[in-house]
């Protein structure tokens, strides 16, 4: 949440709290009526969604195509509370990150006692490891977790990839200046890759627009190689791909080896 929206949630809050006397719909439609009133930025897009068998809301930055997804599950003692209301903070998070979120409408108690939430949080994140596939969807549940049934080994970790960034001391708004930051890391990697005799397969562009918005595209390379001209011109491929033309703050270039 940004400064702004925790000074006027503070006034809000300040102004007429909620009356915890009353019965839970009484106090929902307090809350409800002071979330309402807690706005969002303009360019925050909230949508509604189906993540396996539950509902919820996805937000996410106007202009935005992250693969990236945050999920979130408001507070609320599993008996207030609202996807609707985490808009404005996931809004802000959401920007942040360079992610999309999506805000989970899981079912309340008394209506729904224990364990409905948790069914319903599973039924979430489950939901969000299928859409990610067989492999990377229980990996995420796992190191979400803490989990992993991978046995630990001795043998030296190998890079699947190697890449070069650059962060600017001031926003680059000109985006031939931009592709040619692109073009000048590329070589550089190229130059990397070639010194340890490891070819790339593909290489993959990341832009951090300001504030802190992260997208990355991809370009497979014809055939494995660690010349210079190819891994560019890949590279400058990767780059056409963006829609976006605002102002950079972070470049990058990484080549992704075979294997």
């Amino acid at each position: 949440m940004s400064k702004e929206q925790q000074l006027q949630l503070d006034a809000i809050l300040r102004q007429g709290g909620l009356d915890q006397s009353g019965d839970v719909d009484a106090i929902r439609a307090q809350f409800r009526e002071l979330m309402a009133r807690v706005p969002a930025a303009p360019d925050v897009r909230q949508t509604p969604v189906d993540i396996g068998t539950v509902s919820g809301i996805e937000v996410s930055i106007a202009g935005s195509d992250s693969e990236q997804v945050i999920l979130y599950f408001h507070g609320g003692v599993y008996v207030i509370g609202y996807a609707a209301a985490t808009v404005p903070l996931l809004g802000d998070l959401v920007r942040r990150t360079g992610a999309k979120a999506i805000s989970v409408e899981y079912r309340l108690a008394p209506e729904h006692p224990y364990p409905a939430a948790l069914e319903d949080a599973r039924a979430a994140y489950e939901g969000l490891a299928a859409h990610f596939g067989p492999t990377i969807g229980p990996w995420l549940v796992q190191t979400a977790r803490g989990l992993s049934p991978a046995p630990v080994e001795s043998t030296p970790y190998v890079a699947r990839s190697h890449g070069r960034e650059v962060t600017f001391q001031r926003d680059i708004g000109d985006w031939d200046e931009v592709r040619g930051e692109v073009a000048r890391l590329a070589r550089l990697v190229a130059a990397d890759i070639a010194a340890e005799q490891r070819p790339a397969v593909r290489v993959v562009v990341k832009v951090r627009y300001v504030p802190f918005f992260t997208q990355s595209h991809g370009r497979a390379l014809e055939a494995p190689t660690t010349a210079a001209a190819p891994i560019e011109a890949a590279a400058l491929a990767a780059l056409d791909q963006f829609n976006g033309r605002r102002p950079v703050r972070l470049l990058g270039v990484r080549a992704e080896f075979a294997g």
